[in-house]
């Protein structure tokens, strides 16, 4: 029987297909062809084992008919040639083949329906958004028996690593069961150059990279993932007579104390020079060194901003550590904003200063090499890693580790003091809610 396949594979692809490893990952840009690369391996998986089954699984149930059943763009129903299907169900998301073949639509959302059976092969698409279990204790000991095999397929996800754990036991002959491939979408030849240029235009540089040139790099989470020892680092900073010098607190108690000192110049912008991270001190003892700290550096500080928390009244005491930072003699002492949005907006604020301004052909923030904490959780800050409701859009929240000095930055920034410099006098606005 001569069956033929509406499917004319680029180059890239045809790689794959090609290979004879039995567990192979596809790390691609948006719009490489991945997702028509597995569903068109998938069906030469089933016309050449009759009586067997195999799977596509995405991360979950309502993904596997959107992407691959229902598209109009590549629904598998595009490629299996009518004339080898025996029957579908549309409520089961199965093809029984006249072979003898059933292939099974499913999501990695329902664990409790994933046990039990063998598989002569298995797609994986956007592993990366699945529970890392699925494979190594679910799926994998499904193709045991005949040593059957997978393709894995998908862009790195910034807030899980296991794809990526995944895609390096397939590089440089790590594990020879794996292979695996990083392509990007512009070496699909279907994809117009213009429009990949338009997108890159318009993308953020990170977000270019992991979408759409499947870069790890800028995947595993961090949240200063734009920050650079080499560009936004300097050795050291002595502040000028015109500086306007704040310092941002992140009070403590088991947990550090963190504070950093900054000066902003006329152009807004600003150098981190000097920090301070005490752990179990009382806050009386921290606003004290703290302010010692600021007199043997010889500064004038314009103001000290300090954690929403430090408003807090002790149960017992009903006093507070913002009080105890007052009564220090700490003058010009301000709660950070803290609105629904001011860590995201923080975050954001922070981001686009590590960024080389265009016009001053420079980073608008810097860190001095002296300021060893501060540098560290830059360097490891990252974003929660949500218990596998990624893929449902939930709430970016940073992880509440090496965040000290992450907080104290955040919240300097977000009270905007290159804006005071010309001033001539201490101002807030209001729109901080001082």
């Amino acid at each position: 029987m001569d069956i033929k396949i509406p499917y004319n594979p680029h180059n890239f692809q045809k790689l794959v297909h090609d290979d004879s490893t039995r567990f192979r990952i596809i790390a691609a840009g948006r719009r490489f062809g991945k997702t028509i690369l597995a569903l068109n391996e998938l069906i030469k998986q089933a016309i050449f084992h009759p009586n067997k089954r195999s799977w596509y699984l995405a991360p979950t149930y309502r993904q596997a008919e959107t992407i691959a059943w229902r598209s109009p763009d590549h629904s598998v129903f595009h490629f299996v040639p009518q004339e080898l299907i025996e029957n579908k169900s549309e409520v089961e998301l199965t093809i029984k083949l006249k072979n003898g073949h059933l292939i099974e639509f499913k999501g990695a959302d329902k664990e409790d329906r994933l046990r039990g059976v063998g598989l002569t092969f298995c797609v994986l698409d956007e592993y990366g958004y699945m529970r890392p279990n699925v494979w190594h204790e679910i799926i994998k000991p499904m193709l045991a028996i005949e040593q059957s095999r997978a393709l894995f397929i998908g862009t790195p996800n910034p807030s899980n690593m296991h794809f990526y754990d995944l895609f390096k036991l397939g590089q440089n002959d790590v594990d020879p069961e794996y292979k695996s491939w990083l392509f990007y979408s512009s070496q699909n030849p279907y994809f117009l150059n213009s429009e990949i240029e338009q997108i890159k235009r318009t993308t953020p540089l990170d977000i270019f990279k992991r979408e759409y040139e499947a870069d790890f790099s800028v995947s595993q989470g961090l949240i200063y993932d734009n920050f650079k020892m080499s560009v936004n680092s300097i050795l050291t900073y002595v502040p000028l007579e015109d500086d306007f010098i704040v310092c941002s607190i992140d009070p403590g108690l088991r947990n550090p104390t963190a504070a950093l000192w900054c000066a902003w110049d006329s152009e807004g912008v600003g150098r981190v020079f000097h920090e301070y991270y005490v752990t179990d001190r009382l806050s009386t003892d921290n606003a004290n060194a703290i302010l010692e700290e600021t007199k043997k550096l010889g500064i004038k500080v314009a103001y000290y901003v300090i954690d929403r928390a430090s408003m807090r009244r002790d149960e017992r005491s009903g006093l507070t550590v913002f009080k105890d930072y007052q009564k220090a003699g700490m003058n010009h002492l301000f709660p950070a904003p803290n609105d629904s949005d001011s860590v995201k907006n923080g975050i954001n604020a922070v981001k686009t200063l590590f960024h080389v301004d265009p016009k001053l052909n420079m980073p608008k923030l810097y860190i001095t090499r002296n300021c060893g904490n501060c540098l560290n959780e830059i360097q490891h800050y990252s974003w929660y890693q949500y218990k596998w409701d990624i893929y449902k859009n939930p709430k970016e929240e940073p992880r509440k580790l090496h965040d000290h000095c992450m907080d104290a930055l955040r919240n300097m920034v977000l009270t905007q003091p290159w804006t005071k410099k010309n001033l001539g006098s201490f101002v807030l606005t209001k729109d901080y809610g001082y």
